[in-house]
């Protein structure tokens, strides 16, 4: 599934928690990215859970959001069924043609109707 907008902005949010210091040094010193552009790009940290052997482990990861539109990832991973498209609004009423009454009609417009 396309990735929850509002947990990637904690994930980037957290790389700056003074516990994270070494992800950030990390980043910075062997991966060879700036803050500005690690700052542009949302690349953050979150802990998941992975399977171990006692079971589920709490696991520190990087995250480095992916941006895509998501008929392109519904592209990309043909297995996953596509959304369905919201239904159509129904059509709108047709106008109701007549006049527009006089306070409505421009001087010039009222000028000429007169004449």
């Amino acid at each position: 599934p396309v990735p929850d907008a509002r947990a990637l902005k904690e994930a980037s949010m957290m790389l700056y928690a003074p516990s994270n210091e070494s992800v950030r040094e990390y980043l910075e010193h062997t991966r060879g990215l700036k803050p500005a552009v690690v700052g542009k790009y949302g690349v953050g940290v979150m802990e998941l859970n992975f399977p171990g052997p006692g079971g589920w482990q709490p696991e520190k990861c990087m995250t480095f959001p992916w941006i895509m539109r998501e008929m392109d990832w519904h592209a990309i991973c043909s297995n996953l069924p596509a959304k369905s498209a919201p239904p159509a609004p129904p059509p709108a009423p047709p106008p109701v043609l007549g006049p527009l009454p006089s306070a409505w009609r421009s001087k010039a417009s009222r000028r000429s109707a007169s004449v």
